[in-house]
This record gives C-alpha cells, structure tokens and sequence, in this order.
C-alpha cells in the first residue's frame, strides 16, 4: 500500500461507512456499495451513463457557461481517484466484488434529467473506462482488514504500524534507560559528595586527605620547611668544624 492523499482517505472512510458497523461486518452482514453511492456526494447534482454495450462512459451536469470547466474537472478528479483506489484495494485484497447479470446496455448514474444540461463529456481513457462499469455493475464488499485499516491504522499499512509501534517503544525504553542513567548519577553524586549535616555540607574524606589542615597554620608541609633548614645548617656546622681540623 502507499501513502493516500485527504480526499482518497475520505473515500476509504466512506466506504467502511456504506459497509455497515463493525459488530455488521463481523456478523458477514455487510452492505454492498457501488462507484456511484461512493461518490454520490461528491458528484453534487451531477451523473454519468454507462454504456456497456459500446464501453463508453458519459458525464452529465447542469450547464454553467463560467463553471463548467471546472465542474469537469471535478468530476473527472473524483472519478478517476475513486476507480483507481477500489481497484488497488481489490489488489490487495481489501474488497472483494460480485458481478451479477444487467440485461440493461444504458445504466444511469445520478442525475441525468436536466433543465440545461451540459454538453456530455466521453472518457477517452480506455482503462478508466473498464474500471468505471466494472464497479458501477457490480457489487463491492469491503472486508474487515480495511475496517482496521481505516479506523485502527489510521490508514498505515500493518508493516507501517508495526514499525511505527516499533519505534514508540525503542524510544520510550531509551527515555526511561537515560532517566535511570541519570538519577542513578544523582544518588551516587549525592551520596559520595553532598552529605547534608544541618545546614552545613561535609566535605567528602576523600578530599579532606588529600588537602593541607586548616587547623594548623594552613599547612602541613611548614614543619618540613623548618627541618629542612634545621638540617642545613647542621651539616654546615659540620664542614666548618672538619676545615679547622689538620690532617696527621
């Protein structure tokens, strides 16, 4: 399947619509529907006739000198939209159709008694055409996959969705894996480095050995100054008192 524009998702509901409710279709009591009851809304005081013995097909509306062209237009939109669509979700096995017999050649669709008819407009398209009296002359029967296409999926393909869950879920797992990840570093920081004690803040043992003692004139290392210079001077006491000496 691929991806459908508003007006052919419109179509599709519509169809699920005419084939009756969910509790209707699992029963196996579904409505048959046709191209012209799908489109009937859209057509707007507009018809066609189908010639099945010559494969033709005619379009009719109410003349209007400044609207006709873009009645046309219209009307073919919908058409050719509406005929291509049943036909890929019969492909895919979304409908299913019955044919049964029509001993008419001429069968009319929607209006077709006008006080100022238009000038009939043929489809030349001959695919079109076929596509047209196929689902004009026979019965569709949506199934329930398109049931759960329209109102489940919302009008993804099962692949799609699966993909889409897919994802939701990789990305809802990773959000709560990185919450964990971080509250875990927050206990740990909390725990190790900001022990509250009233409404001071002990600084952790690990720091406190390896810093100079405040206690005692700042720093440790003063009294290894002195015995330092305490050793100096009593090694240069003892080179002076050697020099005095006289060798035997």
């Amino acid at each position: 399947m691929r991806v459908f524009s508003k007006d052919e998702e419109r179509i599709l509901s519509r169809l699920d619509e005419l084939a009756g409710t969910l509790e209707q279709q699992k029963k196996g009591e579904i409505n048959p529907v046709n191209l012209y009851s799908l489109i009937q809304l859209k057509l707007n005081e507009a018809g066609f006739v189908v010639d099945i013995t010559k494969s033709a097909v005619t379009v009719t509306f109410e003349n209007d000198p400044q609207q006709n062209s873009t009645r046309l237009g219209e009307i073919q939109l919908i058409i050719v939209q509406s005929v291509n669509l049943l036909k890929l979700l019969e492909d895919k096995g979304y409908i299913y159709t019955f044919k049964k017999e029509i001993s008419l050649d001429l069968i009319p669709f929607g209006k077709y008694n006008f006080t100022n008819p238009s000038a009939p407009y043929s489809f030349s398209d001959k695919r079109i055409v076929e596509l047209v009296i196929k689902y004009s002359t026979e019965e569709i029967y949506p199934t329930l996959e398109l049931n759960h296409f329209v109102k489940v999926d919302n009008f993804q393909t099962r692949e799609l969705a699966r993909f889409n869950k897919q994802y939701k879920r990789t990305t809802t797992a990773l959000v709560v894996a990185i919450i964990a990840l971080v509250a875990n570093i927050a206990f740990n920081v909390y725990t190790n480095f900001i022990k509250p004690n009233g409404n001071k803040t002990v600084i952790p043992q690990i720091i406190q050995n390896k810093t100079y003692d405040t206690s005692k004139n700042n720093f440790n290392f003063k009294k290894q100054i002195t015995s330092v210079r305490d050793s100096i001077k009593k090694d240069s006491s003892n080179k002076s008192r050697n020099k005095k000496k006289k060798p035997w």
